[in-house]
């Protein structure tokens, strides 16, 4: 029994050095040294030392990095490029035409504007490039962030990377990278310049790319311009009522976060109700551009319409200003209706948004509208700040630690250079960041009765031990739904995060041959306790959230065993008989000794070099070496405590008081009767307060 509890010690405390030695440098390390390990082998079968002694030396880690460049974005805005200077035409000079554009034609494929916008058709890409003047262009600084999108996204990770410890926080961190590509590809969809044209359905006589002469019309594309024309004709004659749909709510959380199946339901909600809400609108324009196409190509001049088509050109025009007074109406009803309405409120900036840039380039309204008031007011009203303080007020710590969705508004409002609302935005994440501090309390009080071979009590012994000052912990992400609680400042790189704890009384009664002798508690008072493995999902109510605590230490490298009847050091091994049963312990040789040969394999794949070409991938490698560690220990704790420290809770939302938890570890043998091992685990919320 000796020789396996002592296994039992040696293999827990390698666990401990090696998820301590990650990268040490030579300075003093942080952590308390470990008990002498060496001395321990040596009670070891020579089998067992050989295994603890290979745990012992496989125990290093370390990362190279590379810090690579931006990425390169491929910009959505399309520069047109002419070498001779622009002369802006006047209303009389203004004669040409090119599509349903007019101005001054500069050639055949480009035309320019009253109010100098330059209009680029290319029919070999079936398309159109349009660029406002920018001096009065409403959408120039979006346009202009555009390129900053990601610089933006860089400085964010390198923000996070110099932070202390910021690696704990890297699966939030990618969340936040992962929202950041969304809104950028969503904001360059509805900025880009380009308007892509419809294809005409022809037949094999007649080409795309087909140019006819003025004087010399194709036939076939003039019956395919016909048939067009008899297709808007039926869509002007069924225009539905203006009704829509509310836009698809948005989720807060970050349980819907990690909920890669709700994200993509959502965004095809959201893509399905965008096309909904104007698709006979989008119908009714792309019909009239695929007639002002077909006719573009087969050489139709203004004057010619009317003569081969009657009643086309009104028609057409009859079609813009349906298209253009159903949308305004809808956007208006959209923005009174939806626009404070915190869950939908992105899905209505973004289709505003893309309708006035699409009215911009489509050249109803060239300088584009002001829509720095109305937008930049839905993202800077208070309904939203109104949400988050009542979800602080419950303690939903869901949304709480929703710090992507948070960061993502931020992004948003950088975008469209509404400068108050970001910085409005950032206060309310730092505020959400701050509510993210707890204090720890672990308290143990114990009693114990030792017995001679009679069952007669021989000693008795008692003792107090709770954590000192107050121990100041946050919740950090593992994985995605799953978190742990742990010092957020402490220093990772030089040893295992640990709590100070103070002895504050015990007592030791020896029976003699006339009496009991009493010795109160005069050994050291610091000792500390390894942070105890946490698994927290808010999520998941049908399971209880664990923690693990780990076994209490001295800070100083001292004798464990008291050579007299005094009360001191030899208060660990009464401590060991509190945390665990020997008779369970016995059964668990063989699990002991394949830990510790599963531990060398999990070790071995956890600290190979990694090459990591930039920030983000350096802070998933640091994140994932403590990820592994904490698992290989958390495996440890639960085998050789055989259940007795495995703390059961759930840590539900709406509580000040996240954890409040005790268990009594209460079990009797021949030899040992532990009469209360109390063990109580209390973690309580006191969030940073700025002056």
């Amino acid at each position: 029994m000796k020789k396996l509890t002592c296994l039992f010690v040696v293999v827990f405390f390698l666990s401990l050095q090696m998820i301590a030695q990650v990268k040490k440098p030579s300075t003093q390390p942080a952590t308390p040294p470990m008990p002498d390990i060496e001395k321990m082998l040596k009670e070891l079968p020579p089998d067992q030392q050989k295994m603890a002694k290979e745990m012992l030396n496989n125990t290093t880690a370390s990362a190279v990095t590379k810090k690579e460049p931006s990425k390169k974005i491929i910009s959505p805005i399309v520069e047109i490029k002419i070498k001779q200077p622009l002369q802006v035409p006047t209303e009389a000079q203004a004669k040409d035409h090119l599509l349903w554009y007019k101005g001054k034609k500069i050639n055949d494929s480009m035309l320019i504007t009253t109010k100098a916008m330059l209009v680029l058709y290319s029919n070999k890409r079936n398309m159109i490039v349009a660029q406002p003047l920018e001096k009065i262009d409403s959408f120039r600084v979006m346009v202009n962030n555009i390129s900053k999108q990601a610089k933006m996204t860089e400085d964010y990770i390198e923000a996070e990377a110099e932070k202390k410890n910021g690696f704990l926080n890297y699966p939030l961190i990618q969340m936040a990278v992962d929202r950041f590509d969304i809104l950028d590809e969503q904001f360059n969809n509805a900025l880009k310049n380009t308007i892509d044209l419809p294809e005409i359905p022809m037949n094999n006589s007649v080409s795309q790319s087909t140019k006819v002469p003025s004087k010399n019309h194709n036939l076939d594309l003039e019956k395919t311009i016909a048939g067009m024309y008899e297709k808007l004709k039926t869509l002007l004659a069924n225009e539905p009522d203006n009704n829509f749909d509310a836009p698809p709510k948005d989720q807060l959380g970050v349980s819907h976060r990690c909920d890669k199946n709700a994200l993509k339901l959502y965004a095809e909600a959201e893509e399905t109700w965008k096309e909904k809400f104007s698709k006979y609108e989008v119908d009714l324009m792309r019909s009239a551009m695929g007639i002002a196409r077909a006719l573009q190509l087969n050489g139709y001049q203004e004057s010619e319409i009317d003569a081969a088509f009657p009643g086309l050109n009104a028609d057409i025009q009859k079609a813009q200003e349906i298209y253009y007074s159903r949308l305004d109406e809808k956007e208006s009803k959209l923005l009174s209706t939806y626009g404070k309405n915190i869950f939908m409120q992105h899905c209505v900036i973004t289709t505003i948004l893309a309708y006035e840039r699409q009215k911009q380039l489509l050249g109803r309204n060239e300088e584009g509208a002001d829509l720095s008031t109305v937008l930049t007011g839905l993202i800077d009203n208070p309904e939203f700040e109104i949400y988050i303080n009542e979800q602080i007020e419950k303690k939903n710590w869901d949304v709480i630690l929703d710090l992507p969705y948070m960061l993502g508004l931020q992004r948003q409002a950088q975008l469209m250079g509404a400068v108050m609302a970001s910085e409005k935005l950032q206060k309310l994440t730092e505020k959400l960041v701050n509510l993210n501090r707890f204090v720890l309390t672990v308290d143990i009080d114990f009693n114990a009765r030792y017995h001679d071979d009679n069952g007669e009590d021989v000693l008795k012994v008692n003792g107090s031990i709770k954590t000192a000052d107050k121990q100041y912990v946050s919740l950090f992400p593992l994985g995605c739904t799953r978190w742990i609680l742990t010092r957020p400042t402490f220093d990772y790189t030089l040893g295992l995060p640990y709590f100070p704890l103070q002895v504050v009384s015990g007592l030791k009664s020896v029976k003699t041959e006339k009496n009991w002798e009493n010795y109160s508690y005069s050994g050291p008072k610091d000792m500390i306790i390894y942070s105890p493995n946490f698994a927290i999902d808010f999520t998941r109510t049908n399971e209880p959230d664990t923690a693990v605590l780990q076994i209490l230490r001295y800070v100083d490298d001292v004798p464990l065993i008291s050579m007299s009847n005094a009360y001191t050091t030899d208060l660990t091994g009464y401590l060991n008989d509190v945390y665990m049963k020997p008779e369970e312990i016995a059964p668990s040789e063989e699990k002991i000794k394949d830990f510790g040969k599963d531990l060398l394999v999990k070790f071995s794949k956890i600290t190979t070099t990694q090459n990591n070409n930039t920030p983000l991938e350096e802070l998933k490698f640091k994140h994932s070496i403590i990820t592994q560690k904490l698992e290989a220990t958390r495996t440890p704790s639960e085998i050789f405590n055989t259940a007795q420290t495995v703390l059961l809770f759930n840590a539900q939302n709406g509580s000040s008081t996240l954890i409040d938890v005790k268990m009594d570890t209460k079990h009797k043998n021949d030899k040992v009767e532990v009469v209360y091992g109390i063990f109580r685990l209390k973690v309580v919320n006191d969030p940073i307060v700025e002056n």
